[in-house]
């Protein structure tokens, strides 16, 4: 459950931290929120082992691969991927992130959440 508790508390900084116009670390932290939702579901229904490296690109592969829209779910993350790489190492300026695209990636992270029943 653990999983759940850290994808909510990165997805809630993440809007408090977009409200506030702190875009970079709202990208950041949307990120995570996100990320965590799959990685629990991965790890917990699907077996995927964390204790290998690369992580990150393992599960975009596995979720293009074993996922009913998966290719889409990967894409959003991925696209998340880039803004938190960007935000983190000031690669590129991070700017609003539009309310249809949050709100996009807040479904994909609501689903797997679900699916992987990681909600108490």
């Amino acid at each position: 459950m653990i999983y759940a508790e850290r994808s909510d508390e990165n997805w809630e900084a993440g809007d408090e931290c977009h409200s506030n116009r702190l875009y970079a670390a709202a990208a950041s932290r949307f990120y995570y929120g996100l990320f965590l939702a799959i990685y629990g579901f991965f790890v917990t229904k699907k077996g995927f082992n964390p204790d290998l490296s690369d992580v990150h690109s393992r599960l975009l592969e596995k979720l293009k691969q074993e996922e009913p829209n998966g290719r889409r779910d990967a894409r959003v993350l991925h696209e998340f991927k880039d803004m938190r790489v960007d935000a983190d190492y000031a690669k590129a300026a991070v700017y609003e992130i539009e309310s249809r695209i949050r709100a996009e990636a807040d479904a994909i992270r609501q689903k797997y959440l679900d699916k992987g029943g990681l909600r108490k």
